[in-house]
């Protein structure tokens, strides 16, 4: 299923392409959007194709607002 909230969504690099970032604009409420993302099996797959080839970053933990 797709994620049904997402107007548009790109990665981007920065920094000479050092980070990445996932940048998307929605429609709705937070919750559903987050839900949207943890319920789309395509999503998941291809997040973890792209981000099992980066370094994780310290600070950010999952759940983490």
């Amino acid at each position: 299923m797709a994620v049904a909230t997402i107007h548009e969504a790109r990665f981007v690099l920065f920094d000479d392409d050092t980070r990445l970032a996932f940048v998307t604009s929605f429609d709705g409420p937070w919750d559903a959007y987050m839900e949207d993302f943890f319920t789309s099996g395509p999503t998941l797959a291809l997040f973890d194709v792209i981000f099992r080839h980066t370094k994780a970053t310290r600070g950010f933990r999952i759940g983490q607002r």
